[in-house]
C-alpha cells in the first residue's frame, strides 16, 4: 500500500500553514497579537495624552510592536524559505516525490534517497479532514497523506490495514 505525492514550496508552505495554527503555536500567535496591540496602544497613548513623554518610551512601544509583528507573521514565512533551500540544495531539485508505503512490519516515508521508518506501534492518532489525512506518532511527528494519493489501494483499504496492524484504545 503506498501513497505519493509530489512536494513543492507550496505544498510545504500549506503545511506550515496547517501547524502554524494549533496548538501551543497559536497560544504564541495570540500572545504576539496582543503584545502588538497593546504596545502599539501605549505608544499611541503616550504621544496623544502625555504631554512631555520620553522618546523613548515611544520608541520601545514601537519596537515591540514591529517585534511582536515580526515574531507573529514574518518569522515562519522566513524560516520556511530558509528550509527550502535547504532542502532543494540537498535534493538536487526544486521539487520531489514523497512516497508512504505501508509495509508488514513498518511505515516507511521516502524522500529522494532518504528513508525514514516507524512502527505501527508508534501510531496514537489517525485524523482525516476533506482530503487530507494526518497519521500522529508517539514522538509528536506527524505523516501526511493524501486520500486521492494511493496508488495500489484506496485510503478505506491502508485504515483498515493499519487498524488490524495497531489496535487503538
Amino acid at each position: 500500500m503506498t501513497n505519493e505525492y509530489t512536494v513543492d514550496y507550496n505544498l510545504l508552505k500549506s503545511f506550515a500553514k496547517e501547524s502554524k495554527f494549533t496548538g501551543v503555536r497559536l497560544a504564541f500567535f495570540i500572545s504576539y497579537c496582543i503584545i502588538a496591540f497593546g504596545f502599539l496602544f501605549i505608544g499611541i497613548f503616550s504621544l496623544i495624552f502625555i504631554p512631555n513623554v520620553d522618546g523613548i518610551t515611544i520608541y520601545f512601544s514601537f519596537f515591540f510592536v514591529i517585534l511582536a509583528v515580526y515574531s507573529a507573521f514574518i518569522r515562519d514565512a522566513i524560516v520556511l524559505k530558509r528550509q527550502y533551500n535547504f532542502l532543494v540544495k540537498t535534493y538536487g531539485c526544486k521539487f520531489w516525490k514523497r512516497t508512504i508505503m505501508f509495509g508488514d512490519e513498518n511505515i516507511s516515508l521516502k524522500e529522494v534517497s532518504h528513508v525514514v521508518t516507524c512502527n505501527y506501534s508508534d501510531i496514537i492518532d489517525i485524523t482525516e479532514k476533506g482530503n487530507k489525512i494526518w497519521i500522529k506518532l508517539s514522538n509528536k511527528t506527524v505523516i501526511r497523506l493524501f486520500k486521492d494519493a494511493f496508488i495500489d489501494c484506496t485510503w478505506e483499504e491502508c485504515k483498515d490495514y493499519i487498524l488490524s496492524k495497531q489496535s487503538f484504545e
